[in-house]
């Protein structure tokens, strides 16, 4: 009977780690930003599910590399408005949000450490807590003779890795209107 015992408390221990262990490594789905957290206007221009060997080749980091850190899955969405966006236009006209979840927060730091999105821009001052650590850039580039600023937010949360890039026309959009949407991302970490 001690034996059955035994037993059985093992069997609930190991299912409550296994619980514990599945609940701190959500599915970058949930983590992302959905349409309701947009404007009305916006609508989804494209998803991606990330095996190993897409994040890799869209990451700028080897497969050893993630499995080294202990990658588990990554999501990624674009929005975009429905309707064409005058030149003249304030606010955001277009999001991409990207969340990527590791066995542990190393493995996150790790890959964070790697991404290259603010290496190139101009680094700005952050005005509200994002994460655990966090980079904020902005870059103007040109798109169909169009000059446009983006604002890309890249952090750690626990085990996760995570990006927005939020952008409109330059001068015209805020580097607080790319902040309040990760902040809203990050609230997704459980």
């Amino acid at each position: 009977m001690r034996f059955l015992w035994l037993g059985l408390s093992t069997i609930a221990v190991l299912t409550l780690v296994g619980t514990s262990a599945a609940a701190t490594r959500p599915n970058p789905k949930t983590l992302v930003l959905r349409l309701k957290d947009l404007p009305s206007g916006f609508g989804v221009q494209t998803t991606t599910n990330y095996t190993i060997q897409g994040a890799a080749s869209d990451g700028g980091v080897t497969v050893a590399q993630l499995r080294t850190w202990g990658y588990v899955a990554a999501y990624e969405i674009d929005y975009a408005r429905i309707q064409q966006v005058p030149k003249t236009a304030s606010g955001v006209f277009g999001v991409y949000s990207f969340a990527s979840t590791f066995s542990s927060p190393n493995g996150a730091h790790s890959r964070a450490q790697k991404a290259i999105a603010c290496r190139h821009h101009k680094m700005l001052a952050l005005s509200t807590k994002i994460g655990d650590a966090t980079q904020f850039c902005s870059a103007t580039i040109t798109v169909a003779s169009r000059v446009v600023q983006a604002y890309f937010v890249i952090w750690t949360h626990k085990n996760a890795f995570e990006t927005v890039v939020a952008y409109g026309n330059k001068g015209r959009v805020a580097a607080g209107q790319a902040l309040a949407l990760a902040k809203l991302q990050d609230a997704r970490m459980p």
